[in-house]
């Protein structure tokens, strides 16, 4: 299912985040030690054929989840020494309520993420040759630009088929069944961790702000219904405009 048109949160102002927790997979190469008390997962995606010698420890090194303030520290800590093309950053988020995660199942939602980064992206001026741009283009088979909620998240296993109905390689993965979070797939790993850090705290601004969003136009419509409801004399065509 193609993704909809993406909603303005040019001027929404959030207060808080309602995000609870977050977990971040890094992917990419390491040298010769890893950091105390870690293991990089093997994933056959990440690859670095243009070097003579590969980094000792290839693959996926993913966080625990934590609260928002401690993702910097832990992307600065244990990001890779190499990254390429291959390599994704791939963010988890979960909601202290199972409404507010119900409130980013549409496809409204994965839209608006891809418009806002590729704003992020342009202004920050990346550089063209950045994996970022055929991931927001739509060209990356590991972040296609489709639907699949309600099939992800029912799905209790880990689909490796890039192509099997309702696989989890979309822009945002809805893997409720599995960890009670959904996970965008839409970044790369960037050059520096820093820019990790940007890129991701873009994605919870775009996240917080499309709930401020959502919340704000169904109560909107809420109160337009209860006036409808009190004055029953309106034109019938004005209240579905409106509507």
């Amino acid at each position: 299912m193609a993704l909809n048109t993406p909603i303005n949160i040019d001027n929404i102002k959030t207060r808080k985040s309602r995000i609870y927790k977050i977990g971040v997979e890094l992917e990419g190469g390491w040298g010769e030690t890893l950091p105390k008390g870690t293991q990089v997962i093997k994933d056959g995606s990440v690859t670095f054929p243009e070097m003579l010698v590969p980094p000792r420890y290839v693959g996926e090194l993913p966080s625990p989840p934590m609260d928002l303030i401690a993702m910097p520290t832990w992307v600065k800590k244990y990001y890779p020494q190499h990254v390429n093309n291959s390599c994704g950053l791939h963010v988890h988020l979960s909601f202290e309520t199972p409404f507010l995660y119900q409130m980013l199942m549409c496809k409204e939602y994965p839209s608006t993420v891809v418009a806002y980064v590729k704003k992020w992206a342009e202004e920050k001026g990346i550089n063209k040759d950045n994996s970022i741009w055929p991931r927001l283009a739509g060209k990356s088979e590991f972040c296609q630009h489709i639907f699949n909620a309600d099939l992800q998240a029912n799905s209790k296993r880990k689909e490796y088929d890039r192509h099997a109905v309702g696989h989890r390689y979309t822009v945002i993965n809805y893997c409720w069944q599995r960890y009670n979070t959904l996970e965008c797939r839409l970044l790369p790993m960037m050059a520096t961790a820093t820019e990790a850090i940007e890129a991701i705290n873009e994605l919870i601004s775009i996240t917080d702000k499309f709930l401020v969003a959502t919340s704000n136009k169904k109560n909107a419509q809420a109160n337009v219904k209860e006036e409808i409801e009190l004055d029953l004399t309106g034109n019938v065509e004005e209240i579905h405009e409106i509507l």
